[in-house]
């Protein structure tokens, strides 16, 4: 009897822990279509507009945590100058990604288990830019972040998908946008996100950056473009009806044996 009850209890919470329902949840962000022009600010000062452009560098990070396990993944690229490169991670039905290629920033991310992700890359290039001259940094950002509603998530459950884009043209490379060393009016910042409701939400806009140097010297400064992409769903197993007529049946054959016993 008593191996019998273990054997019971055994078999109904594998059958709890194998029915976690699932949603899938996909995102992914890019930056394109970058480019620049140079106006010049004083026609009389015998200055030709220009720009040089050097240390182009780009890295990527992608991570995947296992909500069930604890495991985590992840991968970690760094490159100077090189196109293309890119990194990658997949766990059971989950995957993120991240690349620089022909130009195009990207990432990517997809959710169909209890696992979160993130996955980021950002390409920093300096400039040196001439006096009196101003540049127009333009490009494309683009995200998306969709839930299909498949097995949507009870109680305090939940399932998200954020992508962001951000783009800026800084003094010395500094990032702070207020004080002496910032210039919020360089910083253009895109978002998009799910969180729980079905559906496709998506963004694509033109951004366009402005530099100005006013001064009687040469001004160095820095490009920086970013992707990101972060997920994270989790659904507690869930007993669906095979497994509630599983658990009855076992209780019920239990219930007989024991009958039989005291018989």
């Amino acid at each position: 009897m008593k191996f019998s009850l273990k054997l019971a209890i055994l078999v109904s919470a594998m059958a709890l822990l194998s029915n976690t329902a699932m949603a899938e949840i996909v995102s992914s962000a890019q930056i394109s279509q970058t480019g620049w022009r140079l106006v010049d600010l004083d026609a009389n000062d015998g200055i030709t507009p220009g720009i040089s452009f050097f240390n182009a560098n780009s890295s990527y990070h992608t991570v995947i945590g296992d909500y069930r396990t604890g495991e985590i993944f992840s991968d970690y690229q760094t490159a100077v100058n090189a196109d293309p490169v890119s990194s990658a991670l997949a766990h059971l039905n989950s995957g993120a990604s991240s690349r620089f290629e022909n130009g195009v920033l990207s990432t990517t991310g997809k959710i169909n288990d209890s696992a979160w992700i993130t996955s980021s890359q950002a390409r920093d290039e300096w400039f040196v830019l001439t006096p009196h001259t101003r540049l127009e940094y333009f490009g494309v950002a683009s995200g998306s972040a969709n839930n299909d509603g498949r097995d949507m998530p009870p109680g305090d459950a939940y399932q998200r998908m954020f992508t962001i884009v951000t783009a800026s043209v800084t003094p010395n490379g500094r990032q702070s946008d207020t004080g002496a060393d910032g210039d919020p009016f360089n910083h253009y910042y895109g978002s998009v996100g799910v969180r729980k409701a079905a559906g496709n939400f998506a963004l694509n806009d033109n951004f366009l950056l402005n530099y100005v140097n006013n001064g009687n010297t040469d001004l160095i400064g820095k490009v920086e473009l970013t992707t990101y992409v972060f997920g994270s769903t989790y659904v507690p197993a869930v007993p669906e009806p095979e497994t509630y007529a599983m658990m009855l049946g076992g209780i019920a054959v239990l219930g007989a044996l024991a009958r039989r016993r005291k018989m």
